[in-house]
């Protein structure tokens, strides 16, 4: 067994949800942008953007029982991100994609669901082991 990751804690505790720093401090995407969280779970993240001032935010995750909403009109579907239609400014995977079987189709999908200036995040686990 591992010891426990120190350095990860401490930049948790520094910089909070490192994937919202990435999102807002880097400008990978401003308050009006169109936000796809592949593999979003209970979209905990999307909401947390959403009272961040984020506006435009959908997830997409074929593991939870249902589609739902939040509020704000945060729309989360019972899907991958090759069933869903449309493009996004910012495709996100926090820490979805290492679970994802065919990495890189699920890629070349979300390259054909990029806007013009888009981008993909990919957010990975570290171990300390």
């Amino acid at each position: 067994m591992g010891l426990p990751n120190v350095f990860g804690w401490l930049m948790a505790k520094v910089f909070g949800k490192l994937s919202f720093l990435a999102v807002s401090s880097l400008g990978l995407a401003t308050p009006k942008s169109k936000i796809l969280n592949v593999g979003c779970g209970s979209g905990a993240l999307l909401n947390y953007l959403y009272t961040e001032g984020f506006s435009n935010l959908t997830g997409a995750d074929p593991y939870i029982d249902q589609d739902f909403a939040h509020a704000g009109g945060i729309s989360v579907h019972k899907k991958g991100n090759k069933e869903l239609e449309g493009k996004f400014d910012l495709i996100m995977f926090h820490h979805s994609f290492e679970h994802i079987e065919d990495q890189l189709g699920t890629l070349q999908q979300a390259v054909q669901k990029w806007a013009k200036s888009g981008v993909i995040l990919l957010g990975l686990p570290l171990s300390s082991t």
